[in-house]
């Protein structure tokens, strides 16, 4: 749960709100993507003190309310001031995510086959095939990350956009499938939130 407090404070910060109380309490309140966020948090806490029953079922809760899935039983690890402002129809799994990744609805982040089909080995927590994710990264509305592949530091990946190769740091990229359309300037003063 200590990954929450940053969750929050940059899910503050994104809106433009004071870290005061009365905001903390209404973010959590009011917004699905505070809440889909707190019930992923609460899931890991469950699996981490070995309470397994109650992780499923806040996932197959999640699954109801939001259309959403962060596999965490396929290995699924996000570091601290994850934001989802529109928390529906997401799937993650077999992903290990940096710090300050941002998902906007209907994204997808797994295997390019589905785990066993056609005799493929894809994307899973008992695979050294995994999707990796740097910090700061940014996924836009409908976009897929098919792996196993490795996306850099500071990345936008454009709406409804596909990626299926590696990509490096501080770049742009968007289309079907996914190419760099524009270097970024590297992120050399992280001045937000999370320091770990």
């Amino acid at each position: 749960m200590s990954n929450f407090k940053y969750d929050l404070d940059r899910f503050l910060d994104c809106n433009k709100l004071s870290k005061n109380y009365i905001n903390k309490i209404l973010a959590l309140l009011v917004f699905p993507g505070m809440q889909a966020v707190l019930s992923y948090r609460i899931r890991c806490w469950f699996a981490r003190h070995k309470m397994g029953i109650l992780e499923i079922i806040m996932l197959r809760i999640e699954e109801v309310v939001y259309g959403s899935s962060l596999l965490r039983y396929y290995g699924v690890q996000i570091g601290a001031g994850l934001y989802m402002p529109h928390p529906f129809g997401i799937v993650i799994g077999g992903a290990t995510i940096g710090k300050n990744f941002t998902i906007a609805q209907h994204c997808t982040i797994g295997g390019k086959t589905p785990v066993g089909a056609f005799g493929v080995e894809s994307v899973s927590w008992y695979s050294n095939k995994r999707i990796t994710i740097g910090d700061w990264v940014f996924m836009g509305a409908g976009s897929c990350i098919l792996g196993p592949v490795t996306i850099g530091d500071n990345v936008i990946i454009g709406a409804h956009s596909v990626i299926t190769k590696n990509i490096p740091s501080d770049v742009m990229v968007s289309g079907i499938p996914a190419r760099i359309i524009k270097q970024l300037k590297p992120i050399t003063n992280q001045e937000t939130i999370v320091k770990k």
